[in-house]
């Protein structure tokens, strides 16, 4: 996964005009992958247009080209807005339809939740302590392991779904 050079773009735009979603399907909240192959094209060329353009830092849309055997096979997205104070990004990806169901998808969001958490969660501050979140070390009385045991407190864990937000609390 990377950036897409202008040259790649065509290639890119190539992939969405043969197709992302069986004819007549809506997956996503814009009807881009719906349209006819030529508005798909245009339409994805302009989307990556519009995001390295709109960049800034409080809101950015990085949008990777995912290359298979040096060909280009979808798009995976990281997004975030406000990220130093929410510290939350989203996910999203698309892959042309003669390359789903083969696990590219999985590996995809694998990899944009582990650039997320390695690269972003460092930028992000540790959210001050919550009257509910009990202080570090200590279980609990709900946990029924008893109070201030640090040992065998159970950890809570967030297990990612198909759309996944990610949030550095998560992580610390």
């Amino acid at each position: 996964m990377r950036l897409p050079s202008d040259g790649e773009l065509d290639a890119f735009a190539q992939v969405a005009a043969d197709g992302v979603v069986p004819d007549g399907a809506v997956y996503f909240p814009q009807p881009w992958a719906s349209a006819p192959p030529t508005e798909r094209a245009r339409s994805v060329v302009q989307n990556h247009w519009w995001a390295r353009g709109d960049w800034t830092r409080e809101a950015w849309r990085l949008l990777l080209a995912v290359f298979r055997d040096g060909q280009v096979i979808g798009q995976q997205n990281l997004s975030a807005r406000n990220f130093a104070t929410t510290g939350e990004a989203r996910t999203g990806f698309w892959l042309g339809r003669r390359f789903q169901g083969q696990g590219y998808g999985t590996q995809m969001r694998a990899a944009a939740l582990a650039l997320a958490l390695t690269a972003l969660a460092p930028l992000v501050s540790p959210p001050p302590p919550s009257p509910t979140t009990p202080p570090r070390g200590r279980c609990p009385a709900s946990s029924g392991r008893g109070r201030g045991r640090g040992r065998g407190c159970p950890r809570r864990r967030r297990h990612p779904t198909k759309r996944t937000v990610l949030h550095s609390r998560s992580i610390h």
